[in-house]
């Protein structure tokens, strides 16, 4: 049975439909560009910058009951709700579009940590794009206070329905995870392989877990909708 082969370059989604045009349940053959890594370090090491961005394209399996950008546009808030298990995100009091989002927890090096994110989601009625964008973060985790104000992290998300009349229904994701600031005193003394490994190991977690829930609980949360109009 044809499926879908996908292909992406630095830049450009090249898109091949199958013959039979045949959609897997909910989605499948997902496409990823090549992960853009960051990680620069002062030469005295007094300061650090790391991070990653990630894009992917999702075919979707479309639904009768609505289309897949009547769902984005519908309600983008809802990607948030849908994205995260129960207690894991939350509203911000007084606000429609603010989130405290629990993150996964990390090593880095001799630091273990995890992380609460305040984000802003917000569309794009233009293009309907929904986007996530971080607001401010707390770093949670024995003495990590003095840690928390030399670091600055920063987190966007952007997720693009493919058209209604489009002959692929596909989702475009962009995620990106960036943070910079002075190098904590307990990590001054580390090879920077290490650094470099423990960066890359957590840009690759984050942004893993990002698409996980693009690719993965939007489409779910699409159909759920779909069917229950």
């Amino acid at each position: 049975m044809p499926c879908l082969l996908l292909a992406v370059l630095p830049g450009v989604a090249a898109v091949i439909l199958g013959s039979r045009g045949v959609f897997p349940p909910r989605s499948s053959c997902i496409a990823m560009a090549q992960p853009e890594y960051i990680f620069e370090m002062a030469e005295d090491r007094s300061s650090i910058r790391f991070g990653c961005r990630q894009r992917s394209l999702t075919p979707v399996k479309p639904e009768a009951g609505g289309s897949l950008q009547e769902f984005i546009g519908s309600d983008a808030s809802a990607i948030v709700m849908s994205s995260w298990d129960a207690g894991q995100v939350q509203r911000v009091d007084g606000t429609d579009d603010e989130f405290l989002i629990a993150v996964e927890e990390f090593d880095f090096v001799a630091l273990r940590f995890a992380v609460e994110l305040r984000a802003k989601c917000t569309l794009d009625a233009a293009t309907t794009t929904a986007r996530l964008e971080s607001r401010g973060f707390r770093l949670i985790g024995s003495g990590l206070g003095s840690i928390a104000d030399a670091i600055d992290v920063r987190v966007t998300g952007a997720l693009r329905p493919s058209a209604p009349d489009a002959r692929l229904c596909a989702l475009s994701g962009d995620v990106s995870f960036v943070a910079s600031g002075a190098l904590p005193d307990v990590l001054r003394a580390a090879p920077e392989p290490a650094l470099r490994a423990a960066a890359n190991l957590m840009s690759r977690s984050l942004i893993g877990a990002a698409q996980e829930r693009f690719n993965t609980r939007v489409p779910r949360a699409y159909a759920t909708w779909a069917q229950s109009r």
